[in-house]
Formats: structure tokens, C-alpha cells, sequence
């Protein structure tokens, strides 16, 4: 009903199911987070945002 702009895994997006429909129809260009501190430090989001990435095999490629 809202869009927070939560970090991958903490909304309702199943994001593992996202990646490999990604992989299958062979995308391999870059996905943007738009995410907001909603109440949390700017340290925190990007932490939290930076790990879920991890979790999602896409950190690393452009130093996010």
C-alpha cells in the first residue's frame, strides 16, 4: 500500500525469485536502489542496503 524504499529482504518483493528471472532472460545491466532512512541513521540504510545487495551475488561490480 506505501512505497518505503526498504533495503531488498526487508520488503515484500521476493528478490531471490527477481534475480534469477534477471539471470534467465540474461539481463546483465545495472538495478538502482532507491531506498530512504525512514527513522534509521544514513550509515544504517547504507549498511543494511549494501549487505542485502551482497546476499543477492551484486555488490562488488560497481562498488556499491
Amino acid at each position: 500500500q506505501r512505497d518505503e524504499h526498504l533495503p531488498p529482504g526487508e520488503g515484500t518483493i521476493a528478490w531471490p525469485g527477481v534475480m534469477t528471472a534477471l539471470q534467465k532472460v540474461g539481463y546483465d545491466g545495472l538495478l538502482v536502489m532507491e531506498v530512504a532512512a525512514n527513522g534509521s541513521s544514513t550509515q544504517a540504510i547504507l549498511s543494511r542496503t549494501r549487505a542485502a545487495c551482497a546476499r543477492l551475488g551484486g555488490e562488488g561490480r560497481n562498488g556499491a
